[in-house]
């Protein structure tokens, strides 16, 4: 996280050194409610029996922020923009984590056997830095060409589980649903995903005195990677691949009539929405002997659909000038 603190740096020291009537800088606390999730869903074929497997991970937390921006206003060559911010959360997902199976038999509907719910510890980062240059304005509306570059990191400790199982328990062929369970202070299983996603896309934006509105929206290309520990299995299943994303925001700044020294405070709302798709293959590999499967054995090429869809709505106080 180095380089964002010193973007971060950057523009303050530009602003300190640059600033004069047509370079605004700004700066804003922010707090904001996420709404969403981040499931992967995974599928070993085989000519008698397969599995599939869907995990679907709580994104829904609470986050605070912070964002900076310096700005060019120019009547003479093209007006530009650097903004930047960062988010972490503050507490754990207010949603469980969901796990279910399915048998996969030839010529047949997958077959529900298994599902769980498990509480969910999670640890969020985001970071953004995006660029903006003009590319049209007339009476207060402009149009903007904008790229950048977003990461995302999150970290689960999944704990517990109670569900439900269909076990053949003699081996006959015979199932018998089972209620299964396991203490909310056992960790079973460690997963974590990160986002490396360069972006680009337009933004349009409207004016007055006091109000600016921004409708943005880009392309996200993904560089995805996820690790899964499987604790109570002994298992680890990796990947890495690309993927592709879409990233939609609104924006609202008021500008308050009081001014603190030579900075004026404002007052914004923003919501944005994001969903990310990779289909990538996963690895899978046993370093213990919990498991029925033998400790060392290996698979690869397994077939791992990685989806997110996240809603954030945020509420902020800055100052600029």
């Amino acid at each position: 996280m180095k380089r964002y603190a010193i973007t971060f740096a950057l523009i303050f020291l530009g602003a300190a050194l640059f600033a004069d009537k047509q370079l605004e800088f700004s700066f804003a606390g922010t707090i904001a409610r996420m709404f969403g999730q981040t499931s992967y869903e995974l599928e070993v074929t085989d000519p008698v029996l397969g599995v599939m497997s869907l995990l679907e991970f709580p994104l829904s937390s609470t986050v605070v922020g912070l964002r900076a921006a310096l700005e060019k206003h120019t009547n003479r060559g093209m007006p530009w923009a650097v903004r930047t911010s960062f988010y972490t959360n503050l507490g754990d997902p207010s949603n469980v984590m969901k796990d279910s199976d399915w048998f996969l038999y030839q010529d047949y509907p997958p077959i529900y056997f298994s599902y769980t719910e498990s509480d969910t510890e999670m640890r969020y980062l985001q970071a953004t830095v995006r660029a903006e240059a003009r590319l049209y304005s007339r009476q207060g509306f402009a149009v903007y060409a904008t790229s950048g570059y977003r990461y995302q990191y999150v970290d689960y400790d999944i704990m517990g589980y109670e569900g439900w199982q269909y076990v053949d328990t003699d081996l006959n062929g015979e199932y018998e649903l089972y209620v299964v369970s396991a203490s909310p202070t056992l960790k079973v299983m460690e997963y974590q995903i990160t986002h490396h996603a360069p972006m680009a896309g337009f933004a349009f934006r409207i004016t007055t005195p006091n109000l600016a509105v921004d409708l943005a929206a880009g392309y996200l290309l993904m560089l995805i990677s996820d690790y899964d520990d499987h604790i109570l299995r002994t298992k680890l299943s990796t990947s890495e691949g690309i993927g592709h994303g879409l990233l939609c925001s609104l924006e609202g700044r008021y500008t308050l009539k009081r001014s603190i020294g030579r900075f004026k405070p404002f007052l914004f709302l923003a919501a944005d929405f994001s969903y990310v798709y990779a289909d990538i293959e996963q690895t899978q590999e046993w370093y213990g002997n919990l498991d029925s499967v033998p400790k060392g054995t290996k698979y690869t090429g397994i077939s791992h659909l990685i989806k997110s869809a996240l809603f954030t709505s945020s509420l902020g106080f800055g100052l600029h000038y």
